[in-house]
């Protein structure tokens, strides 16, 4: 079964051929985010934007799927988002053949470069705002993130059991996108002219 991840979106010259910059942008997209989509059972992007990283909800969302741009509070900040930055609208990667046929927003390098992305990505990188199982409101979050998933009327017990069986989950892929981002950030300023894009593809 495959996955979906957040990957680095280049065109990639042969590898004996790449510069040094673009070596280190391809180790860094050696090692995408995991991106919990539908099957998990838990609305991970809608977790995203109840702990106030309304920028990351948005910009992942969208990248997963263009769909997400329609959603109450997520259009808004994509308007934003889209006044601010040029980004991709494709069904499918631009530069070779990919398994996913889904409009969704590639977004650039350039969104990098907004403070407001930036706060988020310093809050996901600290872990400051990581699920504790313990915490009532978080669990809040996580009840309704299942519930906005659920295909059927779930009995309490199997929606405590999915919380406390997919909360590390979450907590690691909000972990990483903080990593992976916090490391395109720094690539990005040290060569501000090479241009990349971020994307979510199924492999």
């Amino acid at each position: 079964m495959g996955e979906y991840h957040l990957f680095v979106c280049y065109k990639w010259k042969k590898e004996e051929e790449r510069s040094e910059a673009e070596k280190e942008l391809r180790d860094i997209s050696y090692h995408p985010v995991l991106i919990p989509d539908e099957r998990l059972g838990i609305d991970a992007f809608y977790v995203l934007w109840q702990k106030g990283l309304r920028h990351m909800a948005t910009i992942l969302a969208t990248a997963y799927d263009l769909k997400f741009s329609k959603r109450e509070g997520i259009r808004e900040v994509y308007e934003q988002l889209r006044r601010k930055v040029k980004a991709w609208i494709r069904s499918e990667y631009p530069w070779g053949h990919g398994d996913y046929i889904v409009p969704r927003v590639f977004w650039p390098c350039e969104i990098l470069d907004l403070k407001e992305v930036q706060d988020e990505i310093k809050v996901l990188a600290s872990g400051e705002i990581f699920l504790c199982r313990e915490n009532q409101e978080d669990r809040r979050i996580m009840w309704q993130a299942v519930k906005r998933i659920a295909k059927r009327d779930m009995p309490t017990e199997e929606i405590d059991k999915k919380i406390n069986d997919n909360l590390g989950i979450i907590n690691a892929f909000m972990k990483d996108v903080g990593t992976f981002l916090t490391k395109t950030t720094g690539f990005h300023h040290k060569y501000p002219k090479m241009r990349f894009w971020f994307y979510v593809e199924f492999d």
